[in-house]
């Protein structure tokens, strides 16, 4: 039973390391929302003296190169799956 015990506390993460996922979580998420109100939010404000708001309402390249860069992941990720199916059956 001691080594069930032993097995159990040994596989339950520490309290540090929840907060770090925690944190990096909430951390990605701020970046998400800050992003996409610079690439969509902005264009809807009115001008803005603002160096940031007024460089994100005059941008386009941004705005269209982060949407269009979606179907190219997913273009590289199916290959690099097919790839490693490719390889794993035939050796």
């Amino acid at each position: 039973m001691d080594e069930v015990a032993e097995l159990q506390t040994q596989q339950r993460p520490q309290r540090g390391s929840l907060l770090t996922g925690v944190l990096c979580l909430a951390a990605a998420a701020a970046l998400l929302c800050g992003e996409a109100f610079l690439l969509v939010g902005a264009k809807l404000l009115p001008p803005s003296s603002h160096p940031v708001l007024a460089w994100a309402q005059a941008d386009w390249y941004y705005g269209l190169l982060v949407p269009l860069s979606l179907p190219v992941t997913i273009a590289a990720v199916t290959l690099n799956w097919f790839s490693l199916k490719l390889f794993r059956h035939n050796s």
